[in-house]
């Protein structure tokens, strides 16, 4: 995460302090970020029962954002515990759902003070809003989530009433002295249109992951020895940066559910 007052003028901010943030840490390593920024605004919300058993109860959530011309859905499970986040099979939703499958990944994320929580997420699109009303919904899509032990008629309601103007970026391709690449992104939270500055900013690299072999029945990606070098050491240079808040430990999804620890 990064602090959220060095983002009142984003666009100064992005450009005189997180991109030579990068670039200068990563041509440290031999590397270099080849700049290509695309902007991308969208609006943000959570979807959970009203006493959040989704989240609380099992480590899942569900996130809905409005592009400008369709529905980005998105389902995830995150843990401390990689292996419980993956027991979860979500590459393979039913057909019956009338959502358009995007994608299945399994992903890493990394807070201060350097713990890491693991997440299967499944995406979808659709080109409406999406009607996700009771968890039997979610079951239609996924009818092993019974296991969840969640009334099936159990309506899902927005999140604390919170939404949030997302304003993300996608900064260019960071690639390391072997070849190796990940992609640089950075979002920010503004509460209304009319906030100068956000209330959450958090910088990200997304790296792909080897192809899952077909007899590993828990859908854990795997990554290159070297590329896990790379990235820990860029993460951790850059934790020297002065534009880092390494007193967040809070993820955007915490933010919502204005938890402490929940995720």
């Amino acid at each position: 995460m990064l602090k959220v007052k060095k983002f009142r003028n984003r666009d100064k901010a992005l450009k005189k302090k997180v991109i030579p943030a990068i670039k200068s840490q990563i041509q440290k390593q031999g590397g270099n970020l080849y700049e290509d920024i695309k902007e991308n605004v969208c609006r943000v919300w959570y979807l959970d029962t009203q006493r959040h058993e989704l989240n609380r109860n099992n480590n899942f959530f569900l996130r809905i954002r409005e592009e400008q011309n369709s529905y980005d859905i998105t389902l995830k499970c995150r843990h401390p515990d990689r292996y419980i986040s993956s027991s979860y099979d979500l590459s393979h939703p039913s057909n019956h759902s009338g959502l358009k499958f995007k994608g299945f990944k399994f992903e890493e994320d990394i807070t201060t003070p350097f713990h890491s929580k693991f997440s299967s997420q499944a995406k979808f699109e659709d080109r409406k809003k999406p009607e996700i009303k009771t968890f039997q919904d979610i079951l239609s899509i996924y009818p092993d989530l019974k296991s969840l032990n969640i009334m099936p008629d159990k309506n899902l309601k927005k999140v604390n009433k919170f939404e949030a103007k997302e304003i993300s970026y996608k900064l260019g391709d960071v690639v390391f002295e072997d070849g190796s690449k990940i992609v640089s992104e950075m979002s920010m939270w503004y509460l209304s249109d009319r906030e100068k500055s956000p209330v959450i900013v958090e910088l990200d690299f997304d790296c792909n992951a080897q192809e899952i072999a077909k007899s590993n029945q828990m859908h854990l990606e795997e990554f290159p020895l070297s590329l896990i070098k790379n990235v820990n050491n860029l993460y951790s240079s850059l934790q020297r940066e002065k534009i880092v808040d390494l007193g967040i430990s809070k993820t955007k999804t915490d933010f919502a559910y204005g938890l402490n620890g929940l995720s």
